[in-house]
């Protein structure tokens, strides 16, 4: 049997250096991918933690009263002056009654105007908060989304990774051990 060299030893632990040396860029990217894994998974839950905030734009819409309140006081005045002219012309009470039912009529006016806005400002605050819920949804589904699919990438390239190493290591120790049943059958890896 020939007397075993250093090439043959070379031969040999050539298979397994390589695979080691492959094996150890892998766990390195393996690594590499984890921490961006990780850092993926903090920005996802910080997104989840801290949705962003849309306002609605309808929701402290005012009545305006002052109008309102004005045609009011003109009502109170133009009856007020009524009064004082049937006072002067010695009219019945049948017409102060009359008048004050017109009065009364005009203020049911305002404050029928009044309410109408109050409706409408209510619609608008409902529509206005139910675009912002969407708008938000939407935004934010969006963000999770896209976040949630680089974490999953970024998952798979790390477990890609961890088995290329393992392949690496044992394609190493496969080649070793071929290169040992050659020199046991041949007596040297030369031939």
């Amino acid at each position: 049997m020939a007397e075993f060299g250093m090439l043959d030893g070379l031969m040999i632990a050539g298979p397994v250096v390589g695979g080691l040396i492959t094996m150890n860029e892998a766990n390195k990217a393996a690594r590499e991918a984890e921490q961006r894994e990780q850092a993926l998974q903090e920005q996802l839950t910080n997104l989840e933690e801290n949705r962003q905030s849309i306002t609605n734009p309808f929701a402290n819409l005012a009545v305006a009263t002052q109008a309102a309140e004005f045609q009011a006081e003109q009502a109170d005045i133009s009856l007020a002056n009524t009064l004082d002219t049937l006072a002067a012309t010695g009219a019945g009470a049948g017409g102060a009654t009359a008048l004050a039912q017109a009065a009364l009529q005009s203020k049911k006016q305002v404050s029928a105007s009044l309410e109408k806005q109050e409706v409408a400002n209510e619609k608008l605050r409902a529509e206005g908060e139910a675009k912002a819920f969407a708008i938000r949804e939407t935004r934010e589904k969006q963000k999770l989304d896209r976040t949630s699919d680089l974490l999953d990438r970024e998952t798979m390239q790390k477990y890609q990774y961890e088995s290329d190493a393992m392949a690496a290591l044992t394609g190493g120790i496969s080649g070793m051990t071929q290169g040992l049943m050659n020199y046991n059958e041949f007596g040297s890896l030369k031939k």
